[in-house]
């Protein structure tokens, strides 16, 4: 009985082995292809806001806003424009309040 399960064992982790090494040699990760590096390094910062239902939203740019602000930004986690409002509670935390924009399909 565990002559047979080993049996079994090293057969299939060698199937695995052969499937790997063949996707591997395919895609290129063995033998890549040429690959064209940029002498110029882009520098993109983002800004990641976390709004009242703990949902994270990554915007590019993000203007400073205080309370009652509101500001309209295109978050690249979600793909569409959201309309960002600024509240402080009462124990002076500022809250984002984060909604999509009413004309997010026509942009």
């Amino acid at each position: 009985m565990k002559l047979k399960y080993l049996v079994y064992l090293i057969i299939r982790s060698s199937i695995y082995f052969v499937i790997g090494l063949s996707l591997l040699t395919q895609e290129g990760c063995i033998h890549p292809s040429q690959v064209v590096v940029s002498p110029h390094k882009i520098n993109v910062k983002y800004k990641f806001v976390t709004d009242g239902r703990q949902r994270t939203h990554k915007y590019r740019k993000f203007p400073r806003v205080h309370s009652g602000d509101i500001t309209v930004q295109y978050c690249s986690r979600h793909k569409q424009w959201e309309t960002i409002t600024a509240r402080w509670t009462k124990h002076g935390v500022l809250r984002f309040n984060v909604t999509r924009h009413r004309r997010d399909n026509r942009w």
